[in-house]
């Protein structure tokens, strides 16, 4: 059961800025990349259609059942994140559920429970009582769980009452083609498709991989405490043209690695660990390939002395250490045995 964080506004960044004095020519600064726009809790997009995505998800905030799908890495989170923080149900728990670890012998009980029996009271639309349930992966339910929460979504909007919550359906397949497979269930997707929402693919919206480029740099480079001011023009256009199957986290883990591997308060195309395979330059060329074991250990040094700079910032306070970086102290502790970080080490460094 997890609280989402506080809605943040729509909002766009100021159009006019100062000539950033940093960036010569060749180079585009961060604060330019961003002043056009428009951000809205954690999304970063200038498109037409994510415009329209985010009108949908206002429209849809006061819905009782909706659905979001979209292949992996394209926000869906944020998109469900948005939903309850639009919805009346903002100041409640929203309960994620991962429907893809519910089995078929298991999946009356977690989801359902049964009145009053010993399951009801950690049934999870129990939990989610006046809140959100999350069905994350809701395409990976057995069929016959899928029936039977169709039967229950149905019942919830019958009765209505201010106990009834919202249910946010999430999944990376389409259920409609799924359905035609008789690998979804018609009636539950007759219950969730008149509100859907639908996250476009990254390279479908490729005007938004520039500002959600700045938005990584600023993000990871606080994170690490590195100042990457500036990104070259020619690594915004490899970024731009390059497919990005894995979508928006696929980008935001290439520019952390290049935040971490940047040896200068800029980024250029070199800093950047991606095999760009067939992608060209504006030029027509072909853009070189990395190096991947020279890279791949100039990474592991770069995360290493990330890891020792933070453990002497605060004195070896674990937790203090982990919010600097974060993530959790169980996380902080797998990295410093996973590179072998001693006391020693990062007293000497």
């Amino acid at each position: 059961m997890e609280m989402l964080e506080d809605y943040g506004e729509w909002r766009s960044g100021s159009s006019t800025i100062e000539q950033d004095s940093v960036a010569a020519s060749g180079w585009v600064s961060v604060e330019r990349l961003l002043a056009d726009a428009r951000r809205w809790d954690g999304a970063v997009w200038k498109s037409g259609a994510l415009d329209r995505t985010m009108a949908r998800v206002r429209r849809l905030g006061p819905q009782r059942t909706v659905l979001v799908r979209g292949a992996s890495g394209t926000g869906k989170s944020i998109i469900v994140r948005m939903l309850h923080q639009l919805s009346c149900a903002r100041n409640e728990p929203c309960v994620v559920v991962d429907c893809s670890t519910i089995d078929r012998a298991h999946g009356y009980d977690l989801l359902f429970g049964e009145p009053g029996g010993n399951t009801a009271r950690s049934a999870y639309f129990t939990l989610a009582a006046g809140g959100s349930l999350v069905l994350d992966h809701v395409s990976e339910l057995p069929m016959d769980v899928q029936r039977r929460l169709a039967r229950l979504i149905r019942g919830l909007e019958e009765r209505g009452g201010s106990t009834r919550p919202m249910v946010l359906a999430v999944s990376n397949r389409d259920p409609g083609a799924m359905m035609g497979r008789e690998k979804f269930s018609a009636e539950l997707y007759a219950m969730l498709s008149p509100n859907e929402v639908v996250m476009p693919l990254l390279s479908a919206r490729r005007e938004d991989i520039a500002p959600l480029a700045a938005h990584f740099v600023s993000l990871y480079g606080l994170r690490y405490g590195r100042s990457i001011r500036v990104i070259s023009e020619r690594a915004l256009d490899a970024l731009v043209r390059y497919q990005w199957p894995g979508n928006v986290r696929e980008l935001g883990n290439a520019i952390e690695r290049a935040v971490l591997l940047a040896r200068e308060e800029r980024l250029d195309l070199e800093d950047f660990d991606i095999d760009w395979g067939d992608t060209h330059c504006a030029c027509g060329k072909s853009i070189p390939r990395p190096r991947a074991a020279a890279r791949g250990r100039a990474l592991e040094h770069a995360i290493r002395e990330v890891l020792m700079r933070s453990l002497r910032q605060a004195s070896g306070d674990l937790a203090q250490s982990a919010e600097m970086l974060g993530v959790s102290r169980p996380a902080l502790s797998r990295l410093i045995g996973r590179y072998g970080i001693r006391q020693q080490d990062w007293q000497a460094a």
